[in-house]
């Protein structure tokens, strides 16, 4: 009876008298790797240049080329060699990760520009009007190549593991077929040559995926050896694939090829109806809404980790996100509806409120801050106000006690504002509004209102500005006390008034504490050129002009500090890591849009001791609102200065305001009448903030940075324009250049350490082994000689008959003629005396099989390459 197969710590396995030997591996096939490298080189190649031909991406074309032939054949070794591919390949992944890192705003770049070939072919053949992302200033062939170079590797490495059958076939269709099919969808085809070769390299994929499929087995033992059997099938089943697949690769290319020639576009186009498809594709297209999609995903967006770097707000706001901006993805739909009468002045409807400033962002109050604001909310339930409602409910409390507001330079209207596309999260409000008449808006917060019910459509009643002079050369407790002594419309209503404007008046005394402790707040540390130049500049104006005037002063004065040295553009570029958001746009890059601009405002006016916040939402300027829709008219009341009422005519008109109306503004607190709009971007400057009368002599005594030249003008430009960069700064950033060489350097400098640390490795290895070896008795020394003969065998690629050691012994000595069967033979026959004999071997049977594994070694050593050699040498023998 055959007894069971049994398997021994060193190896050799014993069934009943026989000797059981392991087979040796062969060398691997050089037809087969050709073919992998061929194959895995074709795919990268088709995949990478057939999205960059397809989309007319301007890349540089050697280094790309030289990055798919490298990172192909790299990870062809990986999962060929991977013991000796994994060494090779960790350097180059350290390198690869350390260029990523060094380079990762160039790599971010390359991918928006790619975003704006995409969107700009897309508008082309879809007719749609998407808006590009802001991109900083670098050269756009340097930056998509390094993108495209960096997609690269993790593409070989998926590549590499389908044809070398390490994973499913299937996975290609997922990973390739979706950036091929790009360029298509926008109408553009890839070049010929990649295109061919990507369909070609299809067909030999389909045919790769074949496989064996065996029916199962009973029993545990049989399922086991179907197993084993199935394995050995499907590798030599694989190299038939291989081998049909490259056939049929070369076959398809050659009849692409050909056929490409006799297929012109003209043939293309009509024989797939391309207009009918082309407007189809469109309707969808516009159907979808992309910010909706980024603020869905937005939740992957942490403290540390930004998923969504550059921000496109829903609704055309940025919700105080400032240095990571850098995207304006104008649709130029309606996003706010508005019913206002065509006399109106600029219209601001607020939206978003920023009062604390962290060098990057602006957010709203916190919690310690609300907590401190109940109080004080209390305070102005107690005279039927709000802070939210504080203007507001002043002139609402005015007109009640005298009938009128329109003496003091207001008219009340209701504006009907419907919200079709903003963000959602908001209500929009125009300024002075009165919303204690206003049901469903919750005024808690003291920096905005909003509806307590979810509606997109809300009619506020609100009082908008008439008068010529500026709100903030005007001292409103001077004008209330006027007001006190005019004879009521209704009588008794004078004392009453007296009264109700008396708690006001001490209500905003005390309010003042809280709106000086959390809107004077600048940070800890940085900014010290504005502090220096900002520091003590109120108290000055107020000794100079006036307190009446000292406001609008100080305006000026801040408007010519910020405007003087800067320029308007929507292309200021991203703001560097570990900079100031305000101190980089004042100092350093000198460019910005409104968000700088409101930003760096707000951050002055408290430097210079008036409490100032954050402001975003939308603005109507007065040409827009004249060329609204005419929807009717209205009567309007007003005072001339002499106090006669007189009635006009006034057009009302439907202003229907998009996402490029989106901006952002500066408020700050006027004593006795609360928070006023501030404009301070160049071009959206109106009448009422041009400089007072008697005030042009107002400039800075300190320009910001007195040591550097002014940037040069740029002509104004209001952010409704998608405008190019007009300052004609370089398309490489100047210190922002690529490190090549410092990349290069590491990637050396990892090799090496990498070399060092398996040499040393090597060495100690080696050195345990000797020792090991030097110390073990004769029967344990043949063993573990026994363990490196059966190695050099296998290195040598030498086939052992695992039934039959007479047969591997013949096998030997047909490859490697200097070992002779007989010799062979007396070798084994002394490890079987060590593994399984009852007595010990003599000193002349372990010198015998000691001398046996120098001849072998020296034998097989000379067949090995010198690199598989050296590590031969060092790990294994």
């Amino acid at each position: 009876m055959r007894a069971k197969k049994e398997k021994s710590f060193d190896g050799i396995s014993i069934r009943g008298k026989e000797t059981v030997m392991a087979v040796g591996y062969g060398s691997y096939p050089y037809l087969q790797s050709i073919m992998q490298i061929i194959l895995i080189e074709a795919v990268l190649y088709s995949v990478i240049f057939g999205f960059a031909t397809g989309l007319k991406l301007p890349v540089v074309q050697l280094p790309l080329l030289g990055a798919i032939f490298f990172f192909g054949l790299v990870c062809w070794g990986l999962f060929a060699f991977f013991k000796a591919g994994i060494v090779i390949f960790l350097p180059i992944l350290a390198t690869y990760l350390y260029g990523f890192f060094r380079m990762w705003k160039e790599v971010g770049n390359g991918f928006w520009q790619i975003e704006n070939y995409f969107i700009t072919f897309m508008n082309k053949y879809y007719g749609t009007h998407a808006y590009t992302f802001l991109v900083d200033n670098y050269e756009p062939a340097r930056v998509i190549t390094v993108f495209l170079i960096f997609v690269t590797l993790p593409l070989a490495l998926i590549l590499s593991l389908i044809i070398l059958n390490k994973a499913s076939h299937l996975l290609y269709y997922p990973v390739t077929l979706p950036i091929i099919i790009l360029p298509f969808v926008v109408g553009r085809i890839p070049s010929t040559s990649s295109f061919s070769a990507y369909i070609a390299a299809t067909f030999g994929i389909f045919v790769l995926g074949n496989h064996i499929r065996m029916s199962g087995a009973g029993t545990k033992e049989e399922r086991a050896a179907l197993k084993e059997q199935k394995k050995i099938m499907d590798s030599s089943h694989y190299r038939i694939n291989i081998k049909g697949s490259f056939l049929m690769f070369c076959s398809v290319l050659l009849l692409f090829l050909l056929i490409s020639l006799c297929f012109s576009k003209t043939t293309y186009e009509y024989k797939m109806n391309i207009p009918k498809v082309k407007k189809e594709v469109r309707v969808k297209i516009e159907k979808i809404d992309v910010k909706n999609v980024a603020d869905y995903f937005g939740f992957l967006n942490n403290g540390k980790i930004v998923i969504f770097k550059y921000y496109t707000a829903s609704g055309g706001l940025n919700e105080g996100r400032l240095g990571g901006v850098g995207k304006l993805n104008y649709d130029n739909k309606t996003d706010i509806i508005i019913n206002v009468l065509e006399n109106s002045k600029t219209v601001y409807l607020k939206g978003f409120t920023g009062s604390t400033y962290d060098g990057n962002a602006w957010n709203g109050l916190s919690d310690e801050a609300m907590a401190d604001y109940a109080q004080y909310k209390a305070m102005w339930e107690n005279i039927n106000l709000e802070a939210a409602d504080q203007t507001g409910g002043l002139l609402r409390l005015m007109e009640e006690a005298l009938g009128y507001v329109q003496p003091m330079g207001f008219y009340r209207d209701y504006m009907n504002i419907q919200n079709v596309g903003a963000n959602s999260k908001y209500t929009y409000m125009p300024y002075y509004p009165s919303l204690n008449e206003e049901t469903g808006m919750d005024t808690a917060n003291p920096e905005y209102s909003k509806s307590s019910a979810a509606r997109m459509g809300y009619l506020i009643s609100y009082y908008y500005y008439t008068g010529k002079e500026d709100i903030l050369n005007r001292d409103f407790f001077t004008e209330l006390a006027k007001y006190q002594q005019k004879p009521a419309v209704y009588g008794g209503m004078n004392e009453e008034l007296k009264n109700k404007l008396m708690e006001y008046k001490e209500t905003d005394k005390q309010y003042r504490t809280f709106i000086e402790k959390y809107y004077m707040q600048v940070p800890y540390s940085g900014l010290e050129q504005l502090k220096a130049d900002m520091e003590g500049k109120y108290a000055e104006m107020r000794e100079k002009y006036g307190e009446e005037k000292a406001l609008s002063a100080l305006t000026a004065y801040i408007r010519t500090y910020i405007q003087k040295n800067t320029a308007y553009s929507l292309k200021p570029g991203t703001l560097p890591k570990g900079k100031d958001f305000v101190e980089y746009f004042l100092y350093e890059k000198k460019q910005g849009f409104c968000t700088h601009y409101a930003s760096a405002a707000a951050l002055a006016y408290r430097f210079a001791g008036v409490p100032a916040r954050y402001v975003e939402g939308y603005i109507a300027k007065p040409t827009a609102i004249k060329n609204g829709k005419n929807i009717g008219s209205k009567t309007v009341t007003t005072f001339s200065e002499d106090d006669e009422m007189k009635q006009q005519t006034v057009v009302e008109r439907e202003v229907r305001i998009s996402d490029s109306g989106a901006h952002a503004w500066v408020e700050v607190y006027k004593d006795g009448w609360g928070w006023v709009p501030v404009e301070m971007t160049p071009g959206f400057q109106t009448e009422e903030d041009s400089t007072p009368a008697g005030q042009n002599e107002i400039t800075p005594s300190v320009t910001p940075t007195p040591q550097v030249t002014a940037t040069p003008a740029v002509p104004e430009q209001s952010d409704t324009n998608n405008e190019k960069d007009s300052s004609g700064a370089e398309k490489t950033a100047k210190g922002s250049r690529m490190n090549y060489k410092d990349i290069a350097v590491f990637m050396l400098a990892a090799m090496l350490i990498t070399l060092v640390f398996l040499i040393t490795a090597g060495v100690l290895i080696k050195a345990y082994r000797f020792i090991s070896l030097k110390k073990a008795e004769p029967g344990k020394k043949t063993i573990l000689i026994y363990r490196k003969v059966k190695f050099l065998i296998k290195a040598a690629g030498v086939p052992l008959d695992e039934a039959d050691y007479k047969h591997s012994a013949l096998m030997v000595e047909d490859n490697l003629q200097q070992l002779k069967e007989k010799e062979f033979l007396q070798f084994i026959d002394i490890v079987l005396k060590a593994r399984f004999g009852s007595g010990p071997l003599t000193p002349e049977e372990a010198e015998s099989a000691g001398n046996y594994y120098h001849l072998v070694k020296k034998t097989v050593f000379r067949s090995l390459p010198v690199l598989k050699r050296i590590i031969c040498g060092l790990y294994f023998v």
